[in-house]
């Protein structure tokens, strides 16, 4: 369950705006990609207000600010593979290798640079999905069963595919070698390496918020179910009555 906030509330609160002076974004704000931008930003425009999701999100922060661990990539390493992965790729093997053949061959006939893009594309998708996975598997090697763990999983599935075992591109790749692997990152894995992204980008916040949270000394607070918390309220109200009756 969440509530959205309206955008007067927002402004009112100075909620959101990573370069808005004093924005309570701004405080938390310590992640380096565009995904993480965005999913922090959805996170302070839709708040949780279920205690046992709240508490959920509060204690992924205190774990990842416990291990003290640093994103291992660059902003400009994930959105050059965010331009690659999140382009149109193609329906099948065979018309990948074709539009390859048309690119090489207009980068020899007008000096199309199309080629040289995507092959350049290419080389960061895969490199960056090798720093992923190996993040990742370090992860897991330290605490299997960590609160990400089964997340972490999610992308390794998809990372550890057999397809992707050995890929590697340079620019001496063969024309069908960069086909195959434009193909298989494109279109074949496509749908799983959404995943890998998305997994990426909470990352991402978590390392982030909870850098910041750790430097700063944050505490955290623990949220209380609806009826446990009413009946806190109920018996702070008696209190205070018996106190007044009192004086």
């Amino acid at each position: 369950m969440n509530f959205i906030t309206d955008q007067q509330t927002l402004n009112d609160l100075n909620l959101l705006g990573k370069h808005r002076r004093g924005s309570v974004f701004s405080l938390f704000s310590q992640v380096r990609t565009r995904g993480g931008e965005r999913l922090l930003e959805e996170m302070f425009r839709h708040p949780l207000t279920d205690a046992e999701a709240i508490n959920s999100r509060s204690g992924l922060i205190r774990y990842f600010s416990a291990l003290d661990m640093v994103f291992p990539m660059s902003g400009s390493q994930v959105e050059a593979m965010e331009n690659y992965l999140g382009s149109p790729g193609h329906g099948h093997l065979p018309a990948a290798v074709w539009h390859g053949l048309r690119r090489k061959l207009m980068a020899s006939l007008v000096r199309d640079e199309t080629d040289g893009m995507l092959r350049e594309g290419l080389s960061a998708a895969v490199n960056g999905l090798r720093v992923v996975r190996e993040f990742l598997r370090g992860l897991m090697r330290r605490d299997p069963d960590g609160p990400f763990s089964e997340r972490a999983r999610a992308a390794l599935n998809v990372l550890e595919d057999r397809m992707l075992a050995g890929s590697s591109v340079s620019g001496d790749s063969s024309l069908v070698q960069v086909a195959r692997y434009d193909y298989l990152l494109r279109t074949r894995l496509r749908a799983g390496l959404e995943t890998v992204m998305t997994v990426l980008s909470e990352l991402d916040v978590y390392i982030g918020v909870g850098s910041a949270a750790r430097v700063n000394g944050w505490g955290y607070a623990g949220a209380l179910p609806m009826r446990r918390q009413y009946s806190a309220d109920r018996g702070l109200a008696a209190s205070c009555r018996k106190q007044c009756r009192g004086q």
